[in-house]
């Protein structure tokens, strides 16, 4: 492919990306003028800056939840009644700090 202003043979392949987009074209390397774009393309998926989609599972209904809404009621009462959040994420299988989170009503707000 040849440049339409200086008559080039010499072209190049320019790639972009940003966060959602990306766009390939030909640039000559004589004259620096963009010939002909090549790709666009824009990521699909949730825009950029929403934190959920609609389809979001919550709770145990998630595919990757460990714990049952059960589960989080016990661990809130044995935590109010003294049980240390340690000794809670030994009997749970999970770490002192999403015991921390489920008690202080970070994680699983919706119970």
């Amino acid at each position: 492919m040849k440049c339409y202003h200086c008559n080039g043979d010499t072209l190049r392949i320019v790639n972009k990306q940003r966060r959602d987009e990306r766009h390939r074209w030909y640039r000559c390397r004589h004259c620096d003028k963009i010939i002909h774009t090549v790709e666009r393309y824009v990521k699909p998926g949730p825009v950029i800056g929403s934190t959920r989609t609609s389809a979001a599972a919550y709770g145990s209904r998630n595919a990757a939840s460990v714990l049952t809404e059960d589960n989080i009621l016990r661990m809130r009462k044995m935590a109010a009644e003294g049980v240390l959040q340690k000794e809670i994420a030994v009997m749970f299988g999970i770490r002192p700090s999403s015991v921390s989170r489920i008690v202080n009503r970070r994680a699983w707000k919706h119970i």
